[in-house]
């Protein structure tokens, strides 16, 4: 369960890096994906956890120069990565839950 738990929280910071990145964002807006699930998960999950990381890449895509249009790309790949995590996060929750009946029925 503990190894399931480490997937559970690294879903969230793997999936945003890699989707920022595939839909062309910077290493630094990658990291800039991870700080924002990291904070926006202690603000006011789950609303802020959407946002913030949005905010943060569009905003350093913007100050690296690059077209509004291309740094609002790049932060839907932090939408996208956030919504995609969600998805692993309930697969793996469901594989939690399963296991733990499996445990306490046999």
């Amino acid at each position: 369960m503990t190894l399931f738990t480490i997937i559970l929280i690294g879903a969230d910071i793997l999936t945003n890096r890699y989707f920022v990145h595939k839909f062309g964002g910077s290493k630094t807006s990658d990291w800039g994906a991870i700080i924002g699930v990291i904070t926006g998960a202690f603000i006011y999950p789950p609303f802020v956890l959407l946002f913030v990381p949005l905010i943060i890449v569009f905003i350093i895509e913007l100050n690296q120069g690059r077209p509004p249009k291309q740094a609002l790309l790049a932060a839907t790949g932090a939408l996208a990565g956030f919504l995609s995590g969600v998805a692993a996060k309930i697969l793996i929750q469901f594989i939690m839950i399963g296991w733990f009946f499996i445990v306490i029925i046999f």
